[in-house]
């Protein structure tokens, strides 16, 4: 990702993985799995070292783009990747199904002849060096630490949380590349501090919005609620970085920046409802929404209600 650009539309793959032993390889990317539930038994070698151990739901593994690993784990389990930029996707997925025709069961027999169904799921998000290094230079000093280091059976429930959100998203109408990269910044961020050293200070910052920020943010945002309407793009209006501008922006309003723009989308949508006769589609469009659906979601969470529902009491 390069500055000014937002991950848009993640590829998330869902498959299931049978009991399995994988060859060393160097992963390209940096990788994060967060057992969301159930658990395993795990075999993890990371650069020569092998550790055992029981994962269990909210358990984290971080492993670091460039190093040498290789897994085997003693039960099928569901898999949910999801990768923020599908460009860099291809060769992580290449490489990962040439050694999992290499991969043998525990028992001998070959895994990918064997059905991998269960209650386990862990998520895996792959993170570019790109990318972390982008939110890096975004940071500007908030982290005194910023190199992101191996971690096995950590815990870290913002990490947890957002992986969910991450995986959850094909399947959601709320979906969006805003709130993708909302979400990718964050959990970067929580990655690098969940791994930085603990003796290492963490630079403090009081992030503050001048006025004149806060009406140029709010003045971009009016003008293209019914085009993308972007992290990136809204804080270059204000003249701040993203990361500095979504802190600050939350600060003074009260709320993240894509919660904004959806709630400023809905009362949008109202005033359509209201004063005109636009089918609910066209309506939605007009709005900035992807979808019907998503116009429908997002009413249900601001207003409580279907956009056609409210649309009748308020022209009874």
């Amino acid at each position: 990702m390069t500055p000014g650009q937002a991950p848009v539309d993640p590829l998330v793959i869902r498959e299931p993985h049978p009991p399995a032993q994988l060859p060393l390889w160097v992963i390209p990317h940096h990788q994060i799995s967060v057992v969301r539930r159930g658990g395993l038994k795990l075999g993890y070698r990371h650069d020569g070292h092998w550790q055992e151990g029981r994962l269990r739901a909210g358990d984290i593994v971080i492993e670091p783009a460039g190093t040498e690993v290789a897994w085997r784990w003693d039960q099928p389990f569901d898999c949910v990747d999801v990768f923020p930029e599908r460009n860099g996707a291809d060769a992580v997925l290449t490489r990962a199904a040439t050694r999992r025709r290499h991969a043998v069961s525990w028992s001998g027999v070959e895994a990918a002849t064997r059905p991998g169904r269960s209650d386990t799921e862990i998520v895996g998000v792959f993170l570019s060096p790109g990318l972390v290094n982008q939110v890096l230079e975004d940071l500007d000093g908030e982290v005194a630490d910023r190199q992101l280091r191996a971690g096995f059976a950590l815990r870290c429930p913002a990490i947890e949380h957002l992986a969910a959100l991450l995986a959850d998203e094909d399947r959601t109408a709320l979906g969006s590349s805003m709130m993708s990269n909302s979400l990718i910044l964050a959990l970067v961020l929580a990655v690098i501090r969940s791994t930085a050293d603990a003796g290492r200070p963490r630079l403090e910052r009081r992030y503050e919005l001048a006025p004149f920020r806060l009406r140029r943010a709010l003045a971009f945002v009016e003008e293209h609620l019914d085009q993308h309407c972007g992290l990136d793009e809204i804080a270059a209006a204000a003249g701040l970085n993203r990361y500095h501008f979504a802190r600050a922006f939350r600060r003074e309003t009260g709320m993240p920046p894509c919660r904004f723009v959806m709630a400023r989308r809905v009362e949008r949508a109202k005033a359509l409802l209201v004063e005109t006769n636009r089918p609910l589609a066209a309506v939605a469009v007009s709005c900035g929404f992807s979808s019907q659906s998503h116009m429908t979601v997002a009413f249900r969470r601001f207003v409580g209600t279907t956009p056609g529902r409210w649309r009748r009491i308020a022209c009874a």
